[in-house]
């Protein structure tokens, strides 16, 4: 019943405002599924110590890109992986996927995925935007730059591989090994 009250788009901001404070854990699949979050209930949500109502904002299809930026340090690794987007959202400044791209070339020792698992991640929520490959391209940080040269240079795991070639049309085929038996 909660659930549906705070998907109800007739509920006064008073209601979901107290629906987030009293009963946050039932509540936040309803706000999530929303049409539209009321500006008072986005910033009582992105301020909330509940780790799923901060994740049901970052998922919220109307989230704003700063909000999603503010996401992106919560302590909660769920949060933070949620806030790097879905199809819908406005996508993320450039200034912030910089320094996306910097934590996630040293993944947080709580972050339970590998450095490729996460840029897999990111790809897929910036929907393979040529706009991450031009920033990691110009990034100061060489593990970055290497996962915009490509696979074979350093972001070497099989997703991120089918992903580049899928997202880079003049990428091709990795480059020949040689032989191990001498021949050239």
């Amino acid at each position: 019943m909660l659930r549906g009250l705070a998907r109800n788009p007739a509920a006064p901001v008073s209601v979901l405002l107290r629906l987030v404070d009293s009963w946050p854990e039932q509540v936040c699949d309803g706000l999530r599924r929303r049409r539209e979050l009321p500006p008072p209930v986005r910033d009582a949500m992105l301020h909330h110590p509940s780790p799923r109502i901060c994740g049901a904002l970052a998922a919220h299809p109307q989230v704003d890109p700063l909000a999603r930026a503010k996401l992106l340090a919560d302590p909660a690794w769920r949060v933070r992986m949620r806030a790097f987007g879905r199809p819908g959202q406005e996508p993320l400044p450039d200034d912030v996927l910089v320094r996306l791209l910097t934590e996630l070339d040293g993944p947080p020792s709580d972050m339970p995925f590998s450095r490729e698992e996460l840029i897999g991640e990111l790809l897929e929520a910036t929907r393979y935007d040529q706009r991450l490959f031009r920033l990691a391209a110009a990034h100061p940080r060489p593990g970055v730059r290497r996962f915009a040269a490509g696979p074979c240079a350093g972001w070497t795991s099989g997703r991120a591989r089918r992903c580049w070639r899928m997202r880079c049309p003049t990428y091709g085929r990795p480059p020949r090994r040689p032989s191990r038996t001498g021949s050239r």
